[in-house]
């Protein structure tokens, strides 16, 4: 009964992660058909990628000042917008309109992503209950379904176009349903709580979680990116078993999330953190030696059980900490840091894979995931020292 409470409380944001998620996954899925179709390489691919990165940085600051001045009421017309440049990503005829394209979708993915974060820290706060986990189990399940979804209609030889353009209307409607519901918190009214310490204060905390992010997000968007072409090229992998690699993703990321959130109450953040890295970092390693199809799917499933966990933790974290009338900007400032994870790494990976190879770069990221650890600790570290500053 606690679960479907916890669901209810948290009904409305649920709208943009379910967003967001659909997008990811169809994007995953259609990578190696969107390349192929429009004949551009790895590096043209990866400044793409980089394009939705950059597009984010205006979205996140425009959205950040929104959430701190008017909470989630903007939320609706952000993921309808979103809609819209996700939509456009099916009318891209070459690399420069996709670039363009990539920018809309980054700073509407921006606004959408700082809005839904935020009203679920203030639904947190208010219930003191954690709820972050569950929020992002609704990123990762249609993540996982429009992923097996978006390669099975690529594998019956619908254009990618088409599959874009249906994205991007669902998610259109969806901004219109939630358009007509009462957000659930909003991070200025729900307290009078006042900073009792200054910005500054908060900004190394900040910092390290945003790294946490970083890294958890070059994980994510590395293997949602780039597991479908990588099964396609080493692996030797059908067209639909190369699907199966962003599917597997979005399920993992569902089950790991689900699982954290019925753990949460009961095990250590800490212990999931640091296990969750390790299962990580291990996952990715095995995923890019290209050893079976079979193994490879296995290998990336442990790898998203791990990683699954971070985003959600570190989210919460940064909403625990930050007084309410900041939880905007904290939050913006550590997904822009994260951002960089998101795009600009997996625009990397791409780099890498003409200079040396795909496997090669997969490794590199399954190694500096390990930097989490360290960055974790730290985390517990500057939160103590905040806590006993502010009391």
């Amino acid at each position: 009964m606690s679960l479907i409470r916890d669901f209810q409380s948290i009904a409305r944001p649920i709208s943009g992660f379910v967003a967001l998620g659909s997008f990811a996954g169809t994007l995953g899925a259609l990578l190696p058909h969107l390349q192929a179709g429009l004949d551009i390489s790895h590096t043209q691919l990866g400044h793409a990628l980089i394009a939705m990165s950059v597009g984010m940085v205006p979205g996140l600051v425009l959205g950040a000042r929104l959430t701190n001045r008017a909470g989630a009421l903007h939320s609706a017309w952000a993921i309808a917008s979103f809609g819209a440049a996700v939509a456009a990503l099916g009318i891209a005829t070459g690399i420069v309109p996709l670039i363009a394209f990539f920018l809309l979708a980054g700073m509407t993915h921006g606004i959408v992503d700082i809005a839904i974060n935020a009203e679920v820290s203030t639904i947190e706060a208010k219930t003191k209950r954690q709820l972050m986990q569950l929020a992002h189990t609704f990123f990762a399940l249609p993540f996982g379904v429009c992923a097996l979804l978006a390669g099975m209609l690529a594998s019956f030889d619908l254009p990618f176009k088409v599959i874009f353009l249906l994205n991007g209307a669902g998610i259109l409607a969806l901004g219109v349903l939630t358009a007509r519901t009462k957000p659930s918190g909003d991070p200025v009214s729900s307290t009078s709580e006042q900073p009792s310490l200054p910005v500054r204060a908060f900004i190394p905390l900040t910092m390290l979680l945003g790294g946490v992010i970083l890294l958890a997000f070059s994980a994510e968007q590395t293997l949602q990116s780039w597991s479908a072409i990588h099964l396609l090229a080493s692996y030797q992998a059908s067209t639909f078993q190369a699907s199966l690699g962003p599917a597997t993703v979005g399920f993992g990321l569902a089950l790991g999330r689900f699982g954290a959130q019925l753990l949460s109450q009961r095990v250590r953040e800490d212990v999931l953190v640091m296990s969750s890295t390790v299962c990580a970092a291990l996952g990715i390693a095995v995923f890019s030696l290209s050893w079976s199809t079979m193994v490879g799917l296995a290998s990336l499933l442990l790898a998203t059980l791990g990683y699954s966990v971070l985003a959600p933790t570190v989210f919460g974290a940064a909403g625990r900490a930050a007084p309410a009338r900041l939880r905007g900007s904290i939050l913006g400032a550590v997904i822009f840091i994260g951002a960089a994870g998101m795009y600009v790494v997996p625009g990397m990976v791409g780099y890498a894979a003409d200079v040396f190879s795909l496997s090669t770069a997969l490794a590199a990221v399954a190694v500096v995931m390990l930097l989490a650890l360290p960055l974790w600790i730290g985390v517990n570290i500057l939160t103590r020292k905040l806590a006993a500053a502010a009391a």
